[in-house]
């Protein structure tokens, strides 16, 4: 109905006031407008239980909402059911435009805007959600997962969570399986959190999400795909979007609930992180699913808290991490990147990893920390980690044939190592290394597959003898420089 039919832009019958309960009305003028539009006019509908649109249906509203710092609406709708969800849609192809909803009292439970099932292709957009507890929740329904969801549309919301543990901005498949939300859109939505408590976006089950171009202030942790028993989360892509800012545990975190959970195919493009009170980054696998594989970071920025760390990878296979920025402001105790635990194949390439673009005094006590324990490491190359007091913190399991490629690093490259000559020389990571002392050598430890070393004898005559690791003898005199080579198919070092 057009507002100028209605009474003062309120709907017939109804209140219209905030005050008064208009569940009863407002449920019938939804069921009436199935297949059509629902003018909401000016009216504030206070609601107590679940306005509920079993087929198609397009409301509009008319703003009311009044910006991140004032969280209640002119008109729209308002909860009045510490418990309630307020609107849920289950007919394809609906549309919600320029709706504010607010709420009357504290929620403890309870979603603004649900989207099940085979509601797919629903479009909500320019619209404000205050103080609720799941502002906006989109997923395919059933118990094995096949009532798929697809193609909905988040589009230009502001959403002010309520100060509560449980709160989330953007929830996606909390009710699918098997990545049976599908292709959900989640573009240039500003999602606020308060008191650094709850999540910005969550997601459980999803598969070819596109998110892009929103921004994240506040929460405790600002993205988290965090998928359960039989869910998958695969082949997301974000592109030039906050993950999390000013949070109070991490700006992005990628674990699992239960050993049949699955993360694979994750893409990150030009995203933002910055200031979490923890690690910026986490993943890792909580359940133990074996199964995070593929999450890709190209050209990522994360502005660490000082003495946290920029990444911490615990788990999953090929978390790559390349043309990025990792960087704290001022001289703290904290590490760019740290792969540790059971990560394996992990790259971290072409990055910058220490001081921010406009400030240059910036410095981590290390850049990249390598502990895990796998044998498979992976690749850190072409990085400027100058900014770094320690520029690779190398450690992990398997000392000599390890499968790892480590070069062309500045700091560590530009730079001379160091070692005393005994029987067994434990190699820093530079190119060139310094051997002070005199003496037999049959142990390098450090080596990788086609590793190459320069070494100089500084001090006097050394011996390199097989026994050991070595694949031949050597003897040099003082000032004499050795290439080392490491060859993975002998295990041992070719000298000469």
């Amino acid at each position: 109905m057009p507002v100028s039919m209605m009474d003062n832009g309120v709907l017939p019958g109804c209140a219209g006031d905030g005050k008064q309960d208009d569940t009863a009305c407002l449920q019938g003028w939804i069921d009436k407008r199935q297949g059509g539009v629902l003018n909401l006019g000016t009216g504030l509908y206070l609601v107590s239980s679940p306005l509920v649109s079993k087929g198609a249906i397009t409301l509009i509203g008319a703003g009311g909402g009044r910006g991140i710092y004032k969280q209640s609406c002119t008109s729209g709708l308002r909860s009045n059911n510490p418990k309630q969800d307020i609107l849920v849609i289950h007919g394809g192809g609906s549309r919600i435009y320029n709706l504010c909803i607010d709420a009357n009292v504290q929620m403890e439970s309870g979603t603004a805007i649900s989207i099940l099932g085979s509601a797919n292709s629903v479009i909500i957009a320019d619209s404000h959600i205050n103080n609720q507890i799941t502002s906006i929740a989109v997923s395919g329904t059933g118990l094995d997962g096949a009532t798929q969801n697809a193609d909905v549309v988040l589009r230009h919301n502001t959403i002010v969570s309520a100060a509560h543990a449980n709160a989330v901005g953007i929830a996606i498949g909390r009710n699918s399986m098997k990545a049976n939300t599908v292709d959900t859109r989640i573009d240039g939505n500003s999602l606020v959190c308060q008191k650094q408590l709850g999540i910005g976006t969550l997601i459980a089950d999803s598969g070819g999400a596109l998110i892009r171009n929103n921004t994240q202030y506040g929460c405790a942790i600002g993205t988290k795909v965090f998928p359960g028993a039989g869910q998958m989360v695969a082949w997301l892509y974000f592109s030039n979007t906050v993950l999390g800012d000013t949070d109070a545990d991490h700006n992005l975190v990628i674990d699992t609930q239960d050993s049949t959970a699955s993360v694979w195919g994750l893409n990150f493009t030009g995203t933002w992180a910055s200031n979490a009170d923890g690690a910026s980054v986490l993943i890792q696998d909580s359940a133990a699913s074996h199964n995070i594989l593929g999450v890709h970071f190209i050209g990522h920025r994360t502005y660490m808290a000082r003495d946290q760390s920029g990444f911490l990878v615990r788990s999953g296979q090929k978390i790559t991490f390349d043309a990025g920025t990792i960087c704290s402001d001022g001289k703290g105790k904290g590490t760019g990147f740290v792969v540790t635990g059971d990560a394996m194949a992990t790259a971290v390439r072409n990055s910058t990893i220490g001081s921010c673009d406009h400030n240059a005094a910036g410095q981590l006590a290390s850049g990249i920390a390598v502990q895990t324990k796998a044998a498979n490491v992976g690749v850190f190359t072409g990085n400027d980690l100058g900014n770094s007091t320690t520029p690779i913190v190398w450690a992990p399991a398997a000392r000599t044939a390890v499968d790892a490629v480590v070069g062309q690093n500045l700091g560590l490259d530009t730079a001379e190592g160091a070692a005393v000559v005994s029987e067994r020389v434990n190699l820093p990571l530079n190119h060139a290394v310094v051997l002070s002392g005199t003496g037999t050598i049959k142990w390098l430890d450090g080596g990788w597959a086609a590793r190459e070393v320069e070494l100089l004898a500084k001090d006097g005559a050394i011996a390199f003898e097989v026994g050991g690791n070595l694949c031949n003898p050597l003897r040099v005199e003082s000032r004499q420089a050795v290439t080392a080579l490491y060859r993975k198919s002998l295990a041992c070092w070719s000298v000469k």
